[in-house]
């Protein structure tokens, strides 16, 4: 089907959108102009898992042909893009032609997102926490409940709120982080919000006090450079980020991603001068102007096609 697409639609330019599976299906077309974006998801996660032979060996030799494919696709791709300089690191362990490859991040749309924020009023009149990820165990949502019970009882004179997203969620998982909610007796101090729009995504940063994401694997995500736009301090883990975005100059970081940890930061940040706060919130913000804005992005996609 691809092939005849390209046939019939006369194709200049093939662009594949994550590595595994769809730039092995653009590979196996031959097709010379294609261009392969690669995420945090696949070439951190898919490709970086190596199931055991001896536990699951069907598991292990697919994942063994699949990374093969993908390398096969990689060398023979035009450009490779990627969202961070971490999955490049991966890239570069099997890639012939360096001088293909290129940071385009994702981005965001920061004057759409300015002009929203910016007319935006807090709704919460709670210290408000909010974790803008996936309810996925992947992003460690138990653990920052945790995190968060730990707070209620260091801070019980006041009032907190935990925001959760809850999207891409397991029935299994969600249903444990509900059974948790429920158990340590903070249903009330605990709002979980269907998937969010735009707009209405910007609105929970407004509202928040504090972002937290502390996944276990990451990318460059595009939510972090959401929080660095609201100037909101924004705690994450002991993931290696890209140092442009995500240092010790715009962020929090946790050295292990535990309960204690994710509290204690909290607990830190809550206790600091609000100059300090700012002057670290204004780093992000610059830094996501010039290294996150989705128009520069755009521009440097552009030039690739050109």
């Amino acid at each position: 089907h691809l092939q005849r697409i390209l046939e019939t639609e006369k194709i200049d330019v093939l662009h594949s959108i994550y590595a595994c599976p769809h730039s092995i299906w653009a590979y196996h077309t031959k097709f010379k102009n294609h261009i392969v974006t690669t995420y945090g998801s696949d070439m951190l996660v898919d490709y970086k898992n190596k199931p055991s032979f001896f536990k699951e060996p069907t598991k292990s030799i697919i994942s063994s042909l699949l990374r093969l494919e993908i390398r096969k696709a990689l060398n023979a791709a035009k450009f490779i893009t990627s969202t961070s300089i971490n999955q490049q690191n991966v890239i570069r362990e099997f890639i012939k032609d360096e001088d293909k490859l290129s940071i385009i991040r994702t981005g965001v749309n920061c004057q759409e997102f300015l002009e929203i924020y910016n007319s935006a009023e807090k709704q919460y009149k709670e210290t408000t926490i909010f974790s803008c990820r996936a309810m996925q165990p992947l992003y460690n949502i138990d653990v920052i409940i945790d995190g968060f019970v730990l707070l209620k009882q260091k801070m019980n004179n006041l009032p907190l709120k935990l925001v959760l997203i809850n999207y891409c969620t397991g029935e299994d998982y969600y249903n444990s982080i509900l059974q948790k909610i429920k158990t340590n007796n903070i249903t009330e101090h605990v709002t979980i919000l269907p998937n969010l729009s735009f707009q209405e995504l910007v609105q929970e940063y407004k509202n928040s006090d504090i972002v937290i994401m502390v996944p276990k694997s990451d990318g460059s995500p595009v939510t972090g450079m959401e929080t660095l736009l609201a100037q909101k301090p924004l705690i994450m883990g002991n993931v290696c980020y890209d140092k442009d975005l995500y240092s010790e100059k715009t962020v929090w970081k946790l050295d292990t991603v535990t309960p204690e940890s994710v509290c204690d930061k909290i607990l830190e940040i809550l206790q600091l001068p609000k100059d300090v706060i700012e002057e670290k919130t204004t780093n992000g913000f610059n830094a996501v102007m010039q290294y996150g804005n989705l128009d520069v992005e755009i521009a440097k996609l552009e030039t690739l096609y050109k």
